[in-house]
């Protein structure tokens, strides 16, 4: 049996994996696969796609940190 479903969820309450939050809409779409012997469930995997947005976001995160810190360099050796 396969299962698919979508979940919408907004990034505004503290941290996750590394990203502040942002009050953007994050949109993961796990997928279930179950192996039924019995009528039970035997066996299970998944996966979904959330987590290659929130590595994405927190990419993009830390280019912007860096980039700020470079340039707060910049700054401070034309002062000297």
């Amino acid at each position: 049996m396969v299962t698919h479903f979508i979940v919408h969820a907004t990034h505004d309450r503290g941290e996750l994996m590394g990203v502040a939050p942002s009050g953007k809409e994050l949109v993961y779409m796990p997928i279930g696969i179950h192996r039924i012997e019995e009528g039970k469930i035997a066996e299970e995997w998944g996966g979904g796609s959330g987590l290659s947005e929130l590595r994405r976001r927190r990419l993009q995160q830390e280019r912007i940190e860096r980039e700020r810190v470079e340039q707060d360099l910049r700054v401070a050796h034309g002062t000297q």
